[in-house]
């Protein structure tokens, strides 16, 4: 393992940067286009340059139909092809957002970072915030102690909540901002000691450097005092350089308790040609839970993939991640080496398929309890001891997600198996998780979120438990008045642990108002 240490102290200097997609493969322009001529093709826009390319990354071709289908500067057969993919856009007068969207790159790489709520074609969107006060009524709290009874907490409470988000998106020419804030303040009435705040940060930047170069930086921050936290809409599973699974959530924690949970991750990618990538990247994590009784972790993982685009709509390539994370609070270390395949398949604008498949080989350090015969027991005054172990074993690494965004709607399926720290009471586990999300507008007043999701966990190491949950959840969004909305969330989530009968119920529910007022970065970004 000193090799892979070496590696990973050299991928660490990738800090600031992050791998946020394919750097766009440049264009290749015609001399004989008519737009190049200075007169633009019969019904193409006046300054715009049809540079669109085909199922040859490496070629244009003028007269290929653009994403929308419409036909627009194509001559005889060639208007009834089927559409291939966005513009490629060389108009000077063209915006940011225009030219960002036409470098299309092919659908995204799952060992970059990618995850399935980036939208294929960047866009700018408005960075609006919103503040709601609403009347909540949870069932379930469990909190980690132990009550006079011997038993753990079982209460039910009601409460405010004041909510407060901010996202958008800014395009430039040469960067690209996503930014996604949601907080809330809960105060329960007759159980203040479940009172606290749950906030979740993500923060990505990516720059282009030269045609050929770029790099960029992903942020995600969270912390939560509750684990039946209210989940709508397009739920996925992130990958990145090394195991999937770093982070803590919600879905996997057992007691209602603070929990904090950081990463981030940088790349740089080198486009060699209009087919191949290269990309390294390199990041850190960590998680801290309050409570003395639960573990926590601090880790960090690099990697490397190249990326080999075969057609306009698919790409595929081979990857190498490396992962590694300490415990707090306990002996124990764990080393990840995982390698596979990606592919991917944009099967139109705004649909695609994104998979990597490999295997991980996993080496774990920790303690296990063992018994004393009766003649040491009887002179230490103890039946058993600890001694520390070393174990080696293989296990799949699989990611699989599949989005479909257009303007009402934006769905989501996905499964992940990977590797995790666990959930400080579970150490070195495999994780399996299956999720599903669908958010749609209706009318020009209505918008509906809906998600299901199940995580399971089974350990590796010194212990054989198996942790599950399944989490389903509903919003829904009525605007009433200009700025001012309804809103309506529902969620039930059900918790097991197999091997020592803990099974806990919790359902979540909340009403109240939101207003949400205008662009208020508009005037300073």
């Amino acid at each position: 393992m000193t090799a892979s240490r070496i590696v990973i102290a050299a991928f660490l200097g990738l800090w600031p940067v992050t791998a946020l997609a394919q750097v766009a493969p440049p264009a290749a322009s015609d001399p004989n286009s008519p737009g190049q001529q200075g007169q633009p093709a019969a019904g193409t826009n006046r300054g715009v340059i049809d540079n669109r390319i085909n199922n040859d990354p490496g070629q244009g071709k003028a007269g290929e139909p653009n994403a929308a289908g419409n036909g627009a500067g194509t001559t005889g057969a060639d208007a009834q092809s089927p559409p291939s993919g966005p513009d490629i856009i060389d108009d000077p007068n063209a915006t940011p957002e225009q030219k960002a969207s036409a470098e299309y790159s092919g659908p995204a790489v799952l060992s970059r970072g990618i995850s399935a709520s980036e939208a294929m074609n960047p866009k700018n969107t408005k960075f609006t915030p919103s503040v709601g006060l609403e009347f909540m009524y949870t069932s379930g709290l469990t909190g980690v102690n132990i009550q006079s009874n011997g038993q753990l907490s079982n209460v039910n409470a009601s409460g405010v909540s004041l909510t407060f988000t901010l996202t958008g998106s800014k395009v430039y020419k040469k960067d690209i901002f996503n930014l996604s804030f949601n907080g809330s303040l809960s105060h329960y009435f007759q159980q203040a000691g479940y009172d606290g705040t749950s906030d979740s940060l993500t923060f990505s930047w990516r720059h282009m450097l030269s045609r050929h170069l770029s790099f960029g930086l992903s942020v995600a921050a969270t912390e939560f005092n509750q684990n039946n936290l209210l989940y709508t809409g397009n739920q996925y599973v992130t990958s990145g350089a090394g195991t999937t699974l770093v982070t803590a959530s919600p879905t996997t924690e057992v007691f209602d308790g603070r929990v904090f949970s950081f990463f981030t991750q940088g790349s740089v990618t080198y486009q060699m040609n209009s087919r191949l990538s290269i990309n390294l990247s390199g990041g850190g994590f960590m998680t801290r839970r309050a409570s003395t009784s639960l573990y926590g972790d601090t880790g960090f993982q690099a990697g490397a993939d190249i990326a080999y685009r075969l057609t306009r709509q698919t790409t595929t390539g081979i990857y190498y991640g490396y992962t590694h994370f300490d415990y707090i609070g306990t002996y124990g270390s764990t080393d990840v080496n995982t390698v596979g395949v990606d592919y991917s398949i944009a099967f139109d604008a705004n649909t695609q398929l994104i998979t990597r498949l490999g295997a991980s080989r996993l080496e774990t350090t920790g303690l296990n309890s063992v018994a004393l015969n009766p003649l040491l027991a009887l002179l230490l005054g103890t039946n058993s001891t600890l001694e520390a172990v070393y174990l080696k074993n293989f296990t799949p690494d699989l990611n699989v997600q599949l989005r479909r965004q257009v303007q009402n709607l934006a769905l989501t399926l996905g499964y992940a198996r990977g590797v995790t720290p666990g959930n400080g009471v579970m150490l070195t586990s495999i994780q399996q998780s299956a999720t599903a999300g669908l958010s749609f507008k209706a009318g020009r007043n209505w918008n509906l979120g809906n998600s299901a999701g199940w995580t399971n966990l089974s350990s590796f190491g010194t212990t054989t438990q198996k942790y599950e949950s399944i989490i389903l959840s509903t919003s829904v969004n009525r605007k009433i008045y200009r700025s001012l909305t309804w809103h309506f969330g529902f969620s039930f989530n059900r918790y097991l642990f197999d091997s020592t009968g803990f099974l806990r119920n919790s359902t979540s529910f909340s009403t109240g108002l939101v207003w949400s007022p205008g662009d208020v970065l508009e005037r300073v970004w």
